[in-house]
């Protein structure tokens, strides 16, 4: 089963939605405390990393390495959050739109069998990124709304 257009026209339309957000962010805003403590720049760097995340692992199934793709997310949440507190936030923020541009691309440019295959793992990548993504930006919109 290959990513649908209605999969890849949401990863466009929220990775257009991340490009206009990050280029209206000042250092301010990007150091803007979320609900959970974490920074706005914080945010965008968990969504990069998940991103890269799923780009990776298709990249290594592509090749046929079957690596698993299992993890515990608030296991994985919970240890990069002091990482990206390190990071400073202009970096975080467009590493964030690199790494989506990157697994978007490649989720456009990969084979429907690498696809199919993917998904039909045990453990399949979460192909809708935009899904993730729109998640975070909506609440990173309501912290800069106030």
């Amino acid at each position: 089963m290959p990513v649908s257009a209605e999969i890849a026209e949401n990863n466009r339309v929220q990775r257009e939605r991340l490009k206009k957000l990050v280029a209206s962010l000042d250092d301010a805003g990007l150091r803007k405390r979320m609900p959970n403590g974490w920074t706005v720049a914080m945010t965008l760097g968990h969504v990069a990393f998940w991103d890269r995340a799923r780009l990776l692992l298709l990249q290594l199934w592509a090749k046929g390495d079957h690596v698993t793709g299992a993890y515990d997310s608030t296991v994985f949440n919970n240890a990069m959050a002091p990482m990206l507190a390190l990071i400073p936030p202009m970096k975080l923020a467009a590493f964030a739109v690199e790494a989506a541009e990157d697994v978007d691309r490649l989720l456009e440019e990969l084979p429907d069998e690498v696809i199919g295959d993917a998904l039909a793992r045990p453990d399949p990548p979460h192909v809708n990124r935009g899904e993730h993504r729109g998640h975070h930006l909506d609440r990173i919109d309501a912290v800069l709304r106030g």
